[in-house]
């Protein structure tokens, strides 16, 4: 899994949002030369700007769309580990993000994603290997539009609310 993600890693240019990697993707990301800009995020919030007298800014994974602007990265690579607690916000905003592809990696739930995405007009392409998966999110050709947000989410939470239910009434 590793070879194919420094391939990846290799062939990334531009901005890249980068969320719950380990040293050895984060130091493949600083050998990338063609990499502008790449933020960091860690398991729930980025710290920027120590040093120089700045204050460190932090931001929540729930909040990003707040932080950033509209298109603004060219790539997301994300740890599914650390993304599946957020995911209900996580697959608008990043949508709202990204003008290129987002990269999942490790022990997926195929089908949760590819359905999130699915309703958004993207292309999804996946690896499998012994126990994880990476998953490519093409979302060029994305509609994102605000109203269809809303109703995904609460539909989303509607369905979430429903399973838990009926784990408390056959459990």
């Amino acid at each position: 899994m590793y070879k194919d993600l420094y391939s990846i890693i290799a062939s990334l240019n531009g901005s890249v949002l980068a969320i719950g990697l380990d040293d050895k993707l984060i130091a493949k990301i600083n050998d990338n030369n063609e990499i502008i800009e790449c933020d960091n995020l860690g398991y729930t919030k980025l710290e920027t700007g120590k040093g120089n007298g700045k204050k460190a800014k932090k931001i929540v994974i729930r909040k990003i769309k707040k932080v950033y602007k509209k298109k603004k990265f060219d790539f997301i690579i994300c740890n599914y580990e650390h993304i599946s607690k957020f995911l209900n916000t996580f697959v608008d905003d990043s949508i709202y993000l990204c003008k290129g592809n987002i990269y999942f990696y490790g022990k997926l739930d195929k089908e949760l994603l590819i359905t999130k995405y699915q309703r958004y007009n993207t292309k999804i392409d996946s690896k499998d290997f012994k126990d994880t998966s990476i998953i490519d999110v093409d979302v060029r050709y994305a509609k994102h539009h605000f109203i269809k947000s809303k109703f995904y989410r609460l539909t989303d939470t509607i369905n979430s609310f429903i399973e838990i239910l009926g784990d408390i009434l056959m459990g």
